[in-house]
């Protein structure tokens, strides 16, 4: 929400320094009000009134920046195996590569590797490069 004042005047009255309970008259009618007292030459005198009617509104949604129109173009018209090759970069992104490699080096113990699902695992086993692989870890072929 804004505020917004909208400035319906003033007034300069000479008053002698006394404001005679205006300015508490105008805020109970729901105005905002400034007030002022001027130099009038040897003394204060002169009461300066500035009147604003207030009024609270939303704030207008920021315009949209040029990069962000891009962005929202291109991820309309990204293919789906462009929308995977993204997701797969920001997955990599994610891992902790240099902690694999400081692991495999035997610099640290400190990578977790990441648990494979079960629906991974399930189709992994039924896979024959991997039925391949197992037999000839186990020295069947």
């Amino acid at each position: 929400m804004a505020t917004i004042r909208n400035r319906l005047g003033k007034i300069h009255m000479f008053t002698q320094g006394r404001d005679f309970g205006i300015p508490k008259y105008l805020a109970e009618k729901g105005l905002d009000v400034n007030v002022e007292y001027v130099r009038n030459g040897i003394d204060d005198g002169m009461l300066a009134i500035e009147v604003f009617e207030t009024k609270e509104v939303e704030k207008e949604k920021e315009p949209k920046t040029a990069m962000d129109i891009m962005e929202e173009v291109k991820q309309k018209i990204m293919t789906d195996e462009e929308k995977r090759m993204v997701e797969l970069n920001n997955y990599i992104d994610d891992l902790n590569i240099d902690a694999l490699i400081k692991f495999m080096n035997g610099e640290s113990d400190d990578f977790e590797p990441i648990p494979t699902l079960k629906e991974v695992d399930d189709e992994m086993q039924k896979d024959s490069v991997y039925q391949l692989l197992k037999k000839v870890k186990e020295k069947r072929i």
